[in-house]
């Protein structure tokens, strides 16, 4: 028998075209492990729930900016930069184009294990995606997390 695993969300409200920018921490603890992701509470969370204030009624172009910056902690990784691809992110399981979110993925220029993620909102409609963590060991092989999820939600 299964047993049914319950999601823990940390979500970040974006007020209509506003900006807002939340700060994570994530430890990676082996790969095709989940690795442990926390909000600037130091809540534990698997899940983003980024919620986008007005498209609902109003459409993709009252959407705001939520940028998300991610710092690897407790290890020597580092997100890998990835040609061609988003930085640091492996994404698979496209919900209504959920992936179309990302605007930019991008590893931090000055610090290797800060990941910026910048989202908008896509559509009027519930879309998300699924991704692993991707990252980078000293010797360059690339090290991928188990799956957290995202979720976007037009309000």
């Amino acid at each position: 028998m299964t047993e049914a695993v319950e999601l823990v969300e940390s979500t970040v409200v974006v007020p209509e075209k506003g900006n807002v920018t939340a700060n994570f921490t994530l430890e990676p603890t082996g790969a095709d492990k989940v690795w442990t992701l926390k909000d600037s509470t130091g809540a534990e969370f698997d899940t983003f729930r980024i919620q986008f204030e007005g498209v609902k009624e109003g459409g993709k172009s009252k959407s705001g900016k939520a940028t998300l910056i991610v710092s690897l902690i407790g290890t020597d990784l580092v997100f890998a930069k990835q040609s061609g691809k988003f930085d640091g992110l492996e994404t698979y399981d496209d919900v209504n184009g959920g992936i179309d979110a990302i605007k930019r993925s991008q590893v931090d220029t000055q610090n290797t294990q800060i990941l910026e993620i910048d989202l908008k909102a896509n559509s009027k409609t519930p879309s998300g995606f699924a991704f692993k963590w991707a990252a980078k060991d000293t010797t360059g092989n690339v090290v991928l997390s188990a799956d957290p999820q995202t979720e976007i939600d037009p309000l």
